[in-house]
C-alpha cells in the first residue's frame, strides 16, 4: 500500500526502538534538545531541510513536524513568525500516533488523545494496541521519537536551483532513447501478472514467496541476476538488483517499490494489490529491463522491490539501515508506489508527494521528466497520515523523491479485494508517463558514462589584451569519436553568452576566446561533443548550475593590501553591537571547521580562531564586526577588492556573514543552505559603482547569529583593494562613466561590452546592459559628449541631442519583475552601416541604457545604466 498504515506494531517492535536518541551536539556550544513540539513549516522544505539540521526531527507531516527543540530554537522559530506548539507529556503507556482527522472518528475517545490538529491530520496518543483494529488505508503512522538524520546534498553537476527551467542545458539523445524505450504494454502485463496472485501478503510465506519467485523470474528472463536481502522471518524477502558504476562504483541512484499487498480484512483474504503496489513494481521492473540495457553509467544503479510495506516499512528500513551502516552514498532514492489510476475527469498528471522527501532531488527528477517526457504534467501535494518506502532513506539522511498518481484521488479500492486488474489500474498512460520520468531522471543523475575534458584554467594577466588561447585534453570514456568541442564565454559577470569552436584532431582541441578589452572578468566553461550525441561540460553542468571558470585580464595597482603579518592592528578595528565581540588577529586552530594555518604567513583575522580558552565557534545571539581602516579611491577609476575566506555559517534565515562598504551590501551567505568552505577561497568583488573615485571607504565584515547552532564563522587573509586600469592597446578601452539609477528592485544596472569598436572588424562591439529589470522594453541612446545632469530620478549621462536605437526587451526570468533582465546591441552593425554619418574613425561615443520600470519610487517609471565612453577604431 502506498501509505504505511499498519505501523502501529512499531510502537512495540524491538527492532525499531522508540528510546529517544538525539544526535551529539555539533560543538560546545550546543544545548540539548529536549520539548517535544510541533513545529508549522507549511510546506517549505528549504525550511525543513533546515530544520533537520537543527532540531531532534521525528516525522515530516507535509505541512509541519514533530519532534524535539531546545528552548532557544523555539524561541528564534517564534520570532521568526513560526507555529510552534509544545505537545503535551504521554501518559504512561502512550505513544505518538499521525492520524488522518476523518478515522479518529471511528474510534473511541478514551483510546486515542488528540494533541494536535492542522488540516486533515492530527497528532494524537495512542496506547500500541489502541489502533490496530482500526488502521486503514491512511494510517495510522506510528511516530518513532528518533532522530531523522539530516538530508545530504545531491552530487556535483546535479542541478538544484528551483526555478531552473527543463532545457537549461542541452539533451542526451542516449537518455532520450532509453526514456523512449520504455514500454506501456511491458508495464501493463507485469502489473496483471502480479495481480493476478491471490495475495502478497508479506505474513503468509507462501503468498510473498510466490510473489518473490515471480520476480526473479522476470529479471532473470531479462538476462539481469537477481539477489534477495532477508532480513526477518516475519515478512519475505526483498529482491535486488544492482548495475555496478564505471566512474563512481561507491555512489548509489536507487529505484525501489514495495511488492507486497494487503486486505484490511485479515491476512487470509484476497489482496491482489494491482494499484497498490503491483503498479509500482511493475513500473521499477520496466526500468530495469530499460536501464540495464543502457550504460554504462557513472554511478551505480540499484532495482529493489521490497516486502513488508504495508505493515511498517520493513523492508526498506531493513535495506535503508544496512546501506547507511556500510556507509553507502546514496545520492538518490526515487520511489514508486501506485502509479496506475486516474479517476474520472482527473488531469493527466504526476503529484509529488513532499512529505518525507527531499525538495532538491523532487525538483531534478520533476526537471529531468519535463525535458525527456514530451507530455510531461505534474504538481506537489502531500499525504494525509500517510508514507511508503522512501521515507526509510529520508531517515537516514538520503535525498528522496516520490512520484505519484492524484493524491486527492488515488485509487478508492487499496486493501481490499477490489484493488483489482484492471478495475484499480485504469491508466497507463499514466503509469507510463511516471516512469519515462523516472527513467529520465535516473539516467541523468547515474549520468551515462561518455566523455572526459581536462583543461588548466585561464589564469589572470596584467598585460595580455586578449584574444586568449584555451586548450583541453577531450577523451571519450565508451569509445566513441570526439566530433566538437566549443568555449562559452562572458564578459563581466554578464548573462549573455557567446561561444567559439574548438578545432582539433584526436583528443586535442583548441582555440581562443576574442580580445574584449580591458580591463575585464571572463567567465567561461567547455563543451565537447560526440558522434553518439553525448555532450560533456566542465566544469560538469557549468552550462546550468554550477561556477564555471574565470579570470581577470587587466592591470592591477594595488591601493592598499594588507596579509596581517606585522604587529599591532594596521588600522584595523573590531567590536559588538550585541552579546560578544570574538574578532581575533592570529594563528587558526582548525577548530569548529576552521582552516589549521593561514593562507599565507601565519596570521589572518577571524571570528574565535580557536586559541587558548576558546572552542573555533561563534557564539549565539551575536552581533559583531571587523572594520577595515580608510582606503583611498579618490584616483582609481575602477576598483578591485580581493581576499582570501574560509566562511562556515548556518543558513541566512538564521545566521548570516556579511560584507558591506557604508550602507552598501556586497555578498552576504544565501539565504538557504549552510555556507561551508572547506579551503581558502579566493573572493573577488568589483566595486566601481561605490568605490571609484572615493577618499575613504572602508570595508566592514559582519556577523550576526541566533540562538541555536554555531559554526565557526570568518576568517579572512591576504586582503587588498587594487585600481584596475586597461592594458595598453592600439585602440583605447571603452571606459564605464557616470552613476546608475537604483532600480524598483533594489539593483544597480550597470554596462559593460564585448569586443572592439571597429569601422572594419567583422567581430561585433556588444554594449551590454546587466541587472536591469525583467521583461520590460528599453533602448540605448547616444552622443558625441559625456554629461552628468539629473533626469527622471537618475542621472542623464549623455550630452543632448541624443541619438537612439531600436526598443529591446530585457526579458529575464518569468514574473514577477527580479534584476534578471539584460540588453544587448550590436554597436559595429550600426558603425558599419553607415546609417550615421558622424560615426567616423576616432569619433568618441557616450551611451547608456533606458528602460521602464514603472514600480521605481521616483515616479518616472524609468531605469538608468551608467553609461560606456568608447572611441570608432580601424
Amino acid at each position: 500500500m502506498i501509505a504505511a498504515t499498519l505501523l502501529c506494531a512499531l510502537a512495540s517492535s524491538p527492532a525499531f526502538p522508540i528510546a529517544a536518541a538525539p544526535p551529539p551536539p555539533r560543538g560546545e556550544t550546543s544545548p540539548a534538545r529536549d520539548v517535544e513540539v510541533v513545529v508549522e513549516h507549511a510546506g517549505d522544505s528549504h525550511l525543513r531541510d533546515k530544520l533537520t539540521r537543527d532540531m531532534n526531527l521525528w516525522c515530516d507531516a507535509g505541512g509541519f513536524l514533530v519532534g524535539a527543540a531546545d528552548r532557544g530554537l523555539i524561541r528564534t522559530l517564534r520570532g521568526m513568525g513560526l507555529g510552534v506548539v509544545e505537545l503535551p507529556e504521554l501518559r504512561e503507556g502512550e505513544e505518538l500516533y499521525l492520524y488522518e482527522a476523518r478515522m479518529l472518528e471511528t474510534l473511541a475517545p478514551a483510546a486515542v488523545r488528540s494533541l494536535y490538529r492542522r488540516g486533515g491530520q492530527v497528532v494524537a496518543a495512542a496506547p500500541p494496541g489502541a489502533c490496530g483494529a482500526h488502521a486503514g488505508f491512511m494510517g495510522p503512522v506510528a511516530i518513532e521519537r528518533r532522530a531523522v538524520r539530516p538530508p545530504r546534498p545531491l552530487p556535483p553537476g546535479a542541478p538544484t536551483l528551483e526555478g531552473v527551467d527543463a532545457g537549461s542545458h542541452p539533451s542526451d539523445p542516449r537518455v532520450q532513447a532509453l526514456v523512449d524505450q520504455v514500454s506501456k504494454a511491458n508495464i501493463e502485463a507485469t502489473n496483471a501478472s502480479l495481480a493476478a496472485n491471490y495475495s502478497r501478503n508479506s505474513t503468509v510465506s507462501s503468498y510473498i514467496d510466490a510473489a518473490r519467485d515471480q520476480l526473479i523470474g522476470q529479471l532473470q528472463g531479462y538476462g539481469l541476476s537477481p539477489t534477495t536481502q532477508h532480513y526477518s522471518s516475519s515478512h519475505g524477502e526483498n529482491v535486488l538488483v544492482e548495475i555496478a558504476g564505471t566512474r563512481y562504483p561507491n555512489q548509489w541512484v536507487v529505484l525501489g517499490a514495495h511488492y507486497d499487498s494487503r486486505n484490511g480484512g485479515g491476512a487470509s483474504l484476497p489482496a491482489p494489490g494491482a494499484d497498490d503496489n503491483a503498479s509500482g513494481s511493475a513500473g521499477v521492473m520496466e526500468l530495469a529491463r530499460v536501464l540495464s540495457a543502457g550504460g554504462p553509467y557513472e554511478r551505480s544503479l540499484r532495482f529493489i522491490w521490497f516486502s513488508g510495506e504495508e505493515y511498517g516499512l520493513h523492508g526498506s528500513k531493513a535495506n535503508a539501515q544496512s546501506s547507511a551502516s556500510a556507509g553507502q552514498d546514496i545520492v538518490g532514492m526515487i520511489n514508486l508506489d501506485m502509479i496506475a489510476y486516474r479517476a474520472p475527469g482527473d488531469a493527466l498528471d504526476c503529484d509529488w508527494l513532499m512529505s518525507s522527501t527531499s525538495l532538491d532531488l523532487t525538483n531534478y527528477c520533476d526537471r529531468m521528466a519535463k525535458q525527456y517526457v514530451s507530455n510531461w504534467a505534474s504538481r506537489k501535494g502531500s499525504m494525509l497520515a500517510g508514507t511508503s518506502d522512501h521515507a526509510s532513506y529520508f531517515g537516514q539522511g538520503y535525498p528522496t523523491a516520490w512520484p505519484f498518481e492524484d493524491v486527492g484521488q488515488h485509487c478508492p479500492w487499496i486493501h481490499t479485494a477490489n484493488d483489482s486488474y484492471p478495475q484499480a489500474t485504469n491508466d497507463f498512460d499514466l503509469a507510463l508517463m511516471i516512469t519515462r520520468g523516472t527513467a529520465a531522471a535516473a539516467a541523468s543523475l547515474a549520468e551515462l558514462m561518455d566523455l572526459e575534458i581536462q583543461h588548466t584554467q585561464l589564469a589572470d594577466t596584467q598585460t595580455d589584451p586578449g584574444p586568449y588561447d584555451v586548450s583541453c585534453q577531450v577523451t571519450s570514456l565508451t569509445g566513441s569519436q570526439v566530433t566538437a568541442a566549443r568555449v562559452y564565454y562572458s564578459v563581466d559577470q554578464g548573462k549573455n553568452w557567446f561561444s567559439s569552436p574548438l578545432s582539433g584532431a584526436g583528443s586535442t582541441w583548441s582555440g581562443q576566446i576574442p580580445a574584449m578589452g580591458t580591463p575585464v572578468w571572463i567567465r567561461y566553461y567547455l563543451m565537447a561533443q560526440d558522434d553518439q550525441g553525448a555532450l560533456e561540460f566542465l566544469p560538469e553542468r557549468a552550462d546550468a548550475t554550477e561556477e564555471p571558470f574565470e579570470f581577470l585580464a587587466s592591470a592591477r595597482t594595488p591601493i592598499f593590501f594588507d596579509d596581517f603579518e606585522t604587529a599591532g592592528s594596521n588600522g584595523w578595528v573590531h567590536g559588538m553591537t550585541l552579546k560578544q565581540d570574538d574578532w581575533q588577529k592570529g594563528a587558526p586552530q582548525g577548530k569548529a571547521g576552521d582552516p589549521g594555518a593561514a593562507w599565507s604567513g601565519s596570521q589572518c583575522w577571524g571570528n574565535d580562531l580557536g586559541g587558548g580558552g576558546w572552542n573555533g565557534y561563534y557564539d549565539t545571539l551575536v552581533n559583531n564586526w571587523l572594520l577595515s581602516p580608510p582606503i583611498n579611491c579618490t584616483y582609481a577609476s575602477r576598483v578591485l577588492l580581493e581576499y582570501r575566506r574560509w566562511n562556515t555559517v548556518e543558513d541566512g534565515i538564521y545566521d548570516r556573514t556579511k560584507v558591506k562598504m557604508g550602507n552598501s551590501t556586497i555578498w552576504t551567505n544565501p539565504l538557504f543552505g549552510e555556507h561551508i568552505d572547506t579551503a581558502w577561497e579566493l573572493a573577488r568583488h568589483d566595486m566601481t559603482e561605490i568605490a571609484a573615485g572615493q577618499p575613504a571607504i572602508q570595508i566592514e565584515f559582519l556577523l550576526e547569529t541566533n540562538m541555536a547552532t554555531s559554526y565557526g564563522g570568518w576568517n579572512i587573509d591576504d586582503f587588498g583593494v587594487y585600481s584596475l586600469e586597461p592594458v595598453p592597446a592600439g585602440c583605447p578601452a571603452p571606459v564605464p562613466y557616470c552613476t546608475a539609477k537604483q532600480s524598483s528592485q533594489s539593483c544597480t544596472p550597470s554596462i559593460a561590452y564585448l569586443g572592439e569598436p571597429s569601422l572594419s572588424s567583422p567581430a561585433p562591439f556588444e554594449v551590454v546592459a546587466t541587472r536591469v529589470v525583467s521583461n520590460k522594453n528599453g533602448v540605448l541612446f547616444y552622443g558625441y559628449d559625456s554629461n552628468n545632469k539629473t533626469f527622471q530620478g537618475g542621472w542623464l549621462c549623455v550630452q543632448p541631442p541624443v541619438k537612439r536605437t531600436a526598443v529591446q526587451s530585457s526579458g529575464g526570468n518569468a514574473p514577477p519583475d527580479d534584476c534578471s533582465g539584460s540588453f544587448s546591441y550590436d554597436f559595429n552593425a550600426l558603425i558599419q552601416s553607415g546609417a550615421d554619418p558622424q560615426l567616423v574613425l576616432g569619433r568618441k561615443v557616450y551611451a547608456q541604457y533606458w528602460f521602464r520600470d514603472p514600480a521605481e519610487p521616483s515616479g518616472y517609471g524609468t531605469g538608468l545604466t551608467s553609461a560606456l565612453q568608447f572611441e570608432v577604431c580601424p
